[in-house]
């Protein structure tokens, strides 16, 4: 058995080993590196995920599952990670699987509260635990037969909605009215909602229209409470919006069941376009959510949760001129929606949070930022100090020119 020896760098000699340990040393660090490599391509496991910055309200109820489950949902699709609760992603290979479901698993208890907690201790998989809830704090879990039943009775509508046929569609209608408002799934769409849905059929979404009655989409609402603006908003369907909002502005000014209007359901879904066009609909048509039953997108808690989430989608233009029209926005807390801390978490918006690349690095690093003489001044010599700054970039303004000059020709 040959022996080698390792040279400690100008610090004397390791301790002779067989060449065989290596050899067996490095084989097993690479073999389980590949068995580790290969079990996370087929089961992803984002272990490095801190789940709590997705799921901010923990399930107490059945008053907050929706709003519990919608975070979950895009936590675990934003990862992957959707097949562990509904089933799809099968355990051939047990240890990694198991691995990804137990990450799973640990995230839905962490987003639960102690009595809830209690309900679900003991089930072995994600699914089973997701299940549990689902039918335990769900008020709109129907038993399967009801789901067979709505799917066979408007499976031909749905098809010939899906695929764009009016034709096909208006025989149904014609045979029968109530096809036109009815709701077609087990979550409460109407052939509207689906219309919607699939945005490409725009001109599907106007001959239904010509048919409804306007003054009846306030009452066209799914399971959620959604109508059709809510589903417009969602996704991203400015075109349906248009002609929504065109029919009955009204609905701008509804809730859903999570106290959400259009315009809210827009921003969260980061839907810039849309957003930007209920943004204006609503300014335009604003005097009607003075009317009972309606609300006022950017007054009260309405306006917290509004301007929060137009910080948190980056849109600092329109955030600024939210404020001044509405100053009230930002000084307002409504549980876990405070505009100011959505700023400061937002470390990208700043100089020191900001990640360069290799060439500004470079440049930052040489730019000047102002007079680092701290004697007989108190002011803080900060570039996110915006009136130290301006000061400084006055004064020292032929410094900066100067650099930009050396870099940039």
């Amino acid at each position: 058995m040959g022996l080698i020896n390792t040279s400690g760098g100008g610090k004397g000699w390791n301790p002779i080993l067989p060449s065989c340990i290596l050899k067996n040393k490095f084989f097993l660090a690479s073999f389980f590196s590949l068995v580790e490599s290969e079990m996370s391509q087929e089961y992803p496991y984002p272990s490095h995920v801190h789940a709590a910055s997705f799921v901010s309200v923990k399930l107490s109820s059945k008053t907050n599952y929706s709003m519990w489950e919608e975070q979950m949902m895009c936590l675990l699709e934003s990862h992957d990670m959707l097949g562990f609760i509904d089933g799809t992603i099968k355990k051939e290979k047990y240890r990694g699987w198991n691995r990804s479901d137990k990450l799973v698993k640990g995230w839905i208890f962490g987003s639960l509260s102690e009595d809830v907690m209690a309900t679900v201790l003991g089930l072995d998989t994600a699914n089973n635990v997701w299940e549990k809830l689902r039918t335990t704090y769900s008020i709109y879990a129907s038993p399967n037969t009801t789901r067979n039943i709505d799917k066979t009775d408007h499976l031909p509508l749905c098809r010939a909605i899906m695929r764009g046929d009016w034709e096909e569609a208006g025989e149904i209608f014609n045979r029968d009215k109530d096809a036109l408002t009815v709701k077609l799934n087990v979550e409460g769409h109407s052939a509207l909602h689906i219309a919607i849905d699939a945005c490409k059929h725009i001109q599907f979404v106007e001959n239904l229209l010509k048919e409804i009655n306007p003054e009846s989409l306030l009452a066209l609402v799914t399971c959620h409470k959604e109508n059709a603006l809510h589903r417009a908003a969602m996704v991203d369907n400015v075109k349906a919006a248009k002609m929504l909002v065109e029919k009955n502005p009204y609905l701008l000014f509804s809730l859903d069941n999570m106290n959400n209007m259009p315009i809210h359901r827009a921003i969260i879904g980061s839907h810039e376009t849309t957003f930007q066009y209920m943004l204006d609909a609503c300014m335009r048509h604003i005097t009607l959510s003075q009317e009972d039953g309606y609300h006022n997108p950017f007054e009260g808690r309405h306006g917290v949760r509004l301007l929060t989430n137009v910080i948190n989608a980056g849109l600092l233009d329109v955030a600024y001129d939210l404020i001044k029209k509405y100053p009230v926005m930002a000084t307002k807390k409504v549980g876990p929606y405070i505009p100011l801390l959505s700023i400061a978490r937002k470390g990208d918006l700043y100089f020191s949070g900001t990640r360069y690349n290799f060439y500004q690095k470079f440049v930052y690093a040489n730019l000047p930022t102002g007079n680092n003489d701290l004697s007989g001044t108190n002011k803080i010599q900060d570039i996110e100090n915006q009136n130290t700054y301006n000061g400084n970039f006055e004064t020292n303004g032929w410094k900066t020119y100067f650099y930009y000059g050396v870099y940039f020709y």
